[in-house]
């Protein structure tokens, strides 16, 4: 058994997930379907189905399954990979990988073709409640060709990932720990919201909503939908989970000002939560504001010139008056 978690790089539950690799030193391409299965199982139930495995090149593959364990790796959406001992079934670690039986290969699949690989998981009676991770990775070799030394790639290997709910005292706890937008002040509205949403719970949840946007005379200005259709967006149990939604509104001068934008989410299955949230940002069209006050300063100065001319000539003409009126006196 490997000792060492094994890093991947996959984005194992953020969005929709590539089911398809190109290997680039075997010059293959390989999918899997679906990439993704949720399911809610009770303690000492089993549940089956396939995984469809597609070859889309001009040669016949032969592939082999493997079964790794998966825990929330930083705020990115990125996994850990961890090697579970699948054979040792007196061991007292509840692990997914442990409950997943599936044929290792190997399985070969025909040009231009698809083949079924079943899998069945068995949830033993004296599992505790809460979430289970764990990914089924098809490639073109066996795991334990690529686990040799304390690191394994995964490049030419697909996985298909299993969120699991096991019932019973199931905690789904979370929070917005953080939401604010990228800039305090931009000359156009094109901003991005920062979101860092914490799972303090025993099971996944998936954080579900949306971002209304408005401006300082309380008119909307656009909405961002948040994990409102697909399955993923999960954030792990005790981690913290960031996401990244861009806005781009339209220009228009009168709407200048500062803007709010309105966090509102719900999450879990048991009982529905809510959180919400204020950011505040502004925008100021600096070109059309510069424009305005050229303009008006271009004006301001026209103007003073005219006057300034104005009370010249009327000078000249009071002097012209009073030079008159001095030879009249003379003579």
């Amino acid at each position: 058994m490997l000792k060492k978690i094994i890093l991947a790089t996959l984005l194992f539950y953020s969005s929709a997930a590539v089911s398809g690799v190109a290997a680039a030193e075997d010059k293959l391409t390989l999918t899997v379907t679906p990439p993704l299965f949720q399911l809610t199982i009770g303690r000492g139930e089993n549940w089956s189905s396939n995984l469809k495995v597609v070859n889309t090149n001009s040669y016949d593959l032969t592939v082999y399954a493997s079964l790794m364990d998966f825990q929330a790796n930083g705020e990115e959406g990125q996994a850990k990979l961890i090697p579970a001992d699948t054979g040792n079934s007196t061991s007292s670690v509840q692990t997914l990988a442990r409950w997943i039986e599936i044929a290792r290969g190997p399985v070969l699949v025909p040009a231009a073709k698809s083949v079924e690989i079943p899998f069945m998981v068995r949830i033993p009676e004296q599992a505790e409640p809460g979430g289970y991770y764990a990914a089924i990775l098809v490639g073109t070799s066996p795991m334990a060709d690529k686990t040799k030394g304390p690191m394994v790639t995964v490049a030419s290997m697909v996985s298909t990932l299993l969120l699991v709910r096991v019932n019973g005292d199931i905690r789904e706890e979370g929070s917005i720990r953080e939401f604010s937008a990228d800039k305090f002040f931009s000359s156009n509205p094109d901003i991005s919201f920062n979101l860092r949403f914490a799972n303090d719970g025993n099971v996944h949840l998936q954080p579900q909503g949306e971002i209304t946007i408005y401006t300082m005379w309380g008119k909307e200005a656009g909405k961002i939908p948040i994990n409102q259709q697909g399955e993923f967006g999960n954030v792990l149990p005790h981690s913290v989970r960031k996401f990244v939604f861009d806005w781009r509104g339209e220009n228009n001068f009168f709407d200048a000002g500062r803007y709010s934008a309105l966090i509102s989410l719900a999450y879990g299955q048991e009982a529905r939560s809510a959180a919400s949230q204020v950011a505040y940002f502004w925008v100021v069209p600096l070109k059309p504001i510069l424009a305005i006050l050229a303009g008006a300063g271009l004006f301001i100065l026209f103007i003073l010139l005219i006057v300034r001319v104005y009370v010249r000539r009327s000078l000249r003409a009071v002097e012209r008056r009073l030079k008159v009126s001095t030879k009249v006196r003379h003579k």
